[in-house]
């Protein structure tokens, strides 16, 4: 959290906060992550995301800072094979800065890596068919681990448009 104050107090506009912590393979985030994303908001942080493993976790606001617990598997673009399917969720941040400080308004878009195309290659895509299976498995992922206020003021792409 010293570090977030540091950007701050160097008029950095916005301060975004990654944060990687192993733990279980819960599909739910811990007390742990919650208590890492409130400290890095009491700091300064504007939006705060962690990464854990391949596992898509859930979005909440603490004092009206977006958190996302997990991201889910990191993108890097390699192309090594994989030996099973990924997924995670792109953010799409908007940042305005009309008042004292910065409000971060989030969109979530799954992705998975090509396997789901047949393609074994760390070849991600953006899902963006509403009935496929690793979109729902996705949206499940956060819907279980999030609160419904947060569910409401999250943008979720809508593939029809």
């Amino acid at each position: 959290d010293e570090r977030i104050q540091e950007l701050k107090e160097k008029q950095c506009e916005a301060v975004i906060m990654f944060l990687k912590r192993n733990e279980s393979n819960d599909q739910e985030h811990s007390i742990v992550h919650e208590a890492m994303a409130h400290r890095c908001v009491k700091a300064g942080a504007d939006l705060v995301a962690g990464n854990q493993k391949s596992i898509v976790r859930g979005i909440d606001y603490y004092d009206n800072v977006p958190v996302i617990y997990s991201l889910g598997t990191h993108l890097d673009g390699s192309k090594l094979n994989k030996t099973k399917k990924q997924q995670g969720i792109l953010v799409r941040a908007l940042l305005s800065f009309s008042g004292s400080e910065p409000s971060v308004s989030v969109s979530l878009i799954p992705v998975s890596s090509g396997e789901e195309a047949g393609n074994p290659e760390n070849a991600y895509c953006v899902s963006s068919d509403l009935k496929t299976s690793v979109y729902q498995s996705v949206l499940k992922s956060i819907w279980k681990d999030s609160t419904d206020t947060a569910i409401q003021r999250t943008c979720f792409p809508n593939p029809q448009k």
